[in-house]
């Protein structure tokens, strides 16, 4: 989308590195910068806000502090554990699994359907919805009940990773996104190209930019998340990230008319006919 930039304010850019942050909430995933002034802008003119480019290193794991978890109840006891987090392949998270709770549960894997199936050592037990494991595992997210104390993955295995980060600020967007189902604060989604250790290097190249709601940027708070919008484990690895700012005048509002109210206002067409090679007119 195309916008034209007329105002008295001209287009500027904030470049943004995780070890310059002001505040850093735990983890790089989420860094707060505080500015002088970046921009303030009347009423009539509004803030399109845009990620220029961004370097994320890929320090993130594919079981991390958001799904590590393995949550089954066996009568109304519930047990909850967390497997170490890591990259794993199938193998490896098996093996992980049967060490962690051995003499409980014995997990076997299928390469030729990529599915688990987990066995209780001595009866029937559910494996929890809110297990963070439930994906990776090849399970959909709602509670399994075991059949002669076993149950299998009704889906594949998953241990892809993540496929996209999420830019998030502290400026509502005009955006939406279907977990909240309205406007966000989201910025930019991100597709992860590399493998681990590896770094994104992203380039807006369609131009992309969101209007904001604010009138006055000075604080920016940058979270990195996942698909699922929970804060990433980026292990405090630094990442660099370019914010572009526009300005353009707010539109006023139209009112809605009826097809037959505009055709109204169109100016009339004449008929033209041709009778006996003379040009009439009506």
């Amino acid at each position: 989308m195309s916008y034209l930039l007329n105002t008295p304010f001209s287009s500027r850019e904030i470049y943004l590195n995780s070890d310059d942050a002001d505040r850093v909430h735990n983890d790089t995933s989420f860094c707060v910068f505080n500015f002088n002034n970046v921009a303030q802008v009347q009423d009539n003119i509004n803030i399109l806000l845009s990620v220029v480019d961004a370097q994320i290193p890929v320090s993130f794991t594919n079981v991390n502090t958001n799904n590590n978890t393995f949550v089954y109840k066996i009568g109304s006891t519930i047990t909850s554990v967390s497997l170490a987090v890591g990259n794993y392949t199938a193998n490896t998270l098996r093996d992980a699994l049967n060490t962690l709770l051995s003499g409980v549960f014995t997990f076997s894997y299928d390469s030729i359907k990529n599915k688990y199936t987990i066995t209780h050592a001595s009866g029937d037990f559910t494996l929890e919805s809110n297990t963070g494991l439930l994906r990776v595992l090849g399970f959909t997210i709602q509670n399994h009940i075991s059949s002669s104390s076993a149950v299998t993955s009704d889906s594949v295995v998953d241990l892809s990773g993540l496929g996209g980060i999420f830019i998030q600020t502290n400026y509502l967007t005009s955006s939406q996104d279907s977990k909240s189902k309205n406007y966000t604060s989201i910025l930019q989604k991100i597709p992860i190209t590399q493998q681990g250790n590896g770094v994104v290097f992203f380039t807006n190249k369609t131009g992309y930019k969101t209007q904001i709601f604010e009138k006055n940027i000075s604080e920016i708070h940058i979270k990195l998340l996942d698909e699922d919008q929970n804060l990433l484990n980026m292990q405090n690895a630094r990442w660099r990230i370019t914010l572009g700012l526009d300005f353009v005048y707010q539109e006023k509002l139209r009112s809605s008319e009826s097809r037959e109210d505009i055709l109204s206002r169109l100016p009339q067409r004449k008929k033209t006919f041709l009778t006996n090679k003379k040009i009439s007119t009506e």
